[in-house]
């Protein structure tokens, strides 16, 4: 016979498990308040941006917002990768999928929007063939600022 359920932390650990492997795809990759699955019905589309939870950081939530409140400014809007959906908790992101840089040459000579925060080049990547921000929570985006927002010369074309 086989193993008896002691838990309902028993039960669910395997459920789990096999519901991370189902509806993740691919691990991208990880940083201090999330880690990043591919899509697995559209893995070069989509990915998942998952919070962690100890940091309650909002990350998620952050880049949501930001990209609703530029709707009607394109400019802007053109330098983000695109947000598609939010969970109703904000637990989990789904965001279009950049290809990665070559390197920190490819940054070079290039002016990024001054509204952007933390903009180095690990937080860029290319989508329908121009560089976006695809980690874009550290924003500096209040409306008014976005009205006037202006290219400036990147202090981080060295890493």
């Amino acid at each position: 016979m086989g193993r008896r359920i002691e838990t309902f932390s028993d039960l669910v650990q395997p459920f789990q498990e096999e519901f991370n492997a189902f509806m993740l795809g691919e691990l991208l990759g990880s940083g201090e308040s999330r880690v990043v699955y591919s899509c697995p019905c559209e893995p070069d589309k989509w990915v998942y941006k998952i919070e962690r939870d100890q940091l309650h950081e909002f990350h998620n939530v952050r880049e949501w917002t930001t990209w609703q409140q530029l709707e009607d400014y394109p400019d802007a809007r053109a330098w983000l990768a695109p947000c598609d959906s939010i969970s109703k908790g904000g637990k989990i992101l789904r965001m279009a999928r950049t290809e990665p840089l070559n390197g920190i040459d490819d940054l070079k000579g290039i002016k990024i929007p001054n509204f952007l925060g933390d903009c180095h080049w690990g937080n860029l990547g290319r989508f329908e063939g121009r560089i976006v921000c695809h980690d874009y929570a550290y924003s500096r985006i209040p409306e008014r600022a976005v009205k006037r927002f202006r290219l400036v010369k990147n202090d981080r074309e060295t890493g």
